[in-house]
């Protein structure tokens, strides 16, 4: 005899409560509705399953494999991508679904989106991640906090706010309002898939630019083919009118670095043009990013900024980039305390006898590891009270700047700083609590005094100790003071 509904589901809910029935007797999931309730008890991929939001992340973890991660044992923080990011990116790639594209151009995305690390937001600094993506060590993604109301990851994806942080048993999940563009192709191959950068493509080939779109780390300014069409004469550049072509282009390439807007803003970056620095710059006002406050970079979603590829970044112009003399930005001049030919750096802190400047093997330098700090870092050894010595900061541009020393504040000594023969700051207390590094809190930073240049010229900085220690330093920073600088 077949039995009401209403019968058997009342039987049902009597017998869950008595606990004498498993709870799979049920036609309703009340093992998905416990997990919905404590995330804790559930995996990444558990999280994700039950949750029509977030089925083509579901799907495309399925397809690409990455699913038996996600699934299993671990410690992880995962960025996933709504529904809706994920058919704007298709949009972007021009196909109808993740299908047209194989498992492993997927797995690209899935790993760029998980960090092998299981981290807070809360603990997120501006700049670049602390932990790789589970790409490798060389790909991280870059956090903005400027907005104090939002995260962004590499300029393009904000946190969710009210589903960042989720817990699960194997991570942290954070849900992105945008898919991030994964690396999955050279910048040569992404420059030119899309095809508006013939003329740039065409001139980097002719004269032997291309190894560097292709084969090493490099971040890449670029014009597309529209910028040199404009009509206006202010703006309009052909470049087969430029004096040196060579100049001009190498003037585009950063080597060896994989630099995010935020990651450039406010910096002095040295391209392949040896003539002089870059600078960088974004302004609120204008809404505008721009190089050397003069030539802004691209707004249009065809040709865009950031552009992530296996070998680095490339930035779109939005006007034709011209050689100028560089405007005040953050200087960050590396310490070396010998010469070595192998690694490719020089001796530029320079003691006065009897003291002398050494490689203390020791202590970690930040610019020296690739990745992660690792030694040797500059060491100054004194002898006595008044030991001093001296750093030459060639080619700054008019402006006024405030010095800081980055240094390990566990061996160091107070100091006077002089500009140009003149005591700037005298008896500057190196021991006293500072303000951490922000990309390697075992060194610290302190501000030294502000120093002003009347023309370009090389800035002369001379430190005298005030007691007989040694002092273990790495980086010292011009930062322009933008509130009083004018813009040249």
């Amino acid at each position: 005899m077949q039995r009401h509904p209403i019968y058997a589901t009342v039987t049902c809910l009597f017998l869950l409560f008595l606990g004498l029935f498993p709870f799979s007797g049920c036609d309703d999931n009340f093992s998905d509705r416990r997990f919905d309730e404590n995330t804790e008890e559930m995996q990444i991929y558990d999280w994700v399953r039950i949750r029509p939001e977030f089925s083509l992340y579901k799907e495309i973890s399925d397809y690409s494999g990455f699913y038996s991660t996600l699934s299993t044992a671990g410690s992880y923080t995962a960025f996933i991508p709504t529904n809706e990011a994920f058919e704007r990116l298709f949009a972007r790639l021009r196909i109808d679904g993740f299908e047209e594209m194989s498992p492993e151009y997927w797995l690209y995305y899935m790993k760029y989106h998980t960090l092998e690390a299981k981290i807070n937001t809360n603990s997120f600094q501006g700049g670049e991640m602390s932990e790789h993506t589970m790409m490798g060590t060389d790909y991280f993604l870059t956090v903005d906090i400027t907005d104090f109301t939002a995260l962004k990851l590499n300029n393009t994806a904000v946190i969710v706010d009210t589903l960042s942080n989720v817990e699960t048993r194997n991570g942290y999940i954070n849900v992105l309002t945008e898919v991030l563009a994964a690396p999955v192709e050279t910048v040569y191959d992404l420059l030119q898939a899309n095809g508006g950068y013939t003329i740039m493509l065409r001139l980097f080939e002719e004269y032997g630019f291309l190894p560097y779109l292709k084969d090493s780390l490099v971040t890449v300014l670029v014009e597309p083919d529209r910028v040199f069409q404009n009509a206006d004469p202010a703006i309009a550049l052909n470049p087969d009118t430029i004096s040196n072509l060579r100049e001009w282009l190498s003037y585009h390439i950063i080597p060896g670095e994989r630099s995010f807007l935020n990651q450039l803003d406010g910096r002095c970056i040295q391209t392949l043009y040896e003539k002089d620095v870059t600078t960088f710059n974004f302004d609120n006002g204008k809404i505008r990013f721009y190089v050397n406050q003069k030539d802004y970079l691209s707004s249009m979603n065809d040709y865009p900024v950031n552009a992530n590829a296996l070998n680095g970044v490339y930035h779109s112009m939005g006007v034709p980039l011209r050689i100028r003399l560089h405007t005040p930005g953050i200087i960050r001049y590396n310490l070396y305390g010998r010469t070595n030919t192998r690694k490719g750096y020089t001796l530029n802190v320079f003691a006065e006898a009897p003291a002398f400047v050494s490689e203390n093997v020791g202590g970690a330098s930040f610019h020296q590891g690739i990745n992660q700090p690792e030694p040797p870092i500059c060491m100054f050894n004194t002898t006595q009270v008044g030991d001093a010595f001296n750093i030459y900061i060639p080619d700054v541009v008019p402006g006024i700047y405030q010095v800081r020393m980055i240094y390990n504040n566990s061996v160091c000594s107070n100091l006077t700083m002089y500009h140009e023969g003149s005591v700037v700051t005298e008896n500057i207390n190196m021991t006293t609590p500072v303000v951490d590094f922000p990309e390697y809190t075992v060194l610290k930073m302190r501000d030294c005094g502000k120093i002003e240049m009347l023309q370009m010229d090389t800035v002369r900085l001379r430190y005298q100790v005030l007691e007989s220690k040694n002092l273990v330093m790495d980086i010292i920073e011009l930062i322009p003071d933008v509130s009083i600088s004018p813009v040249y």
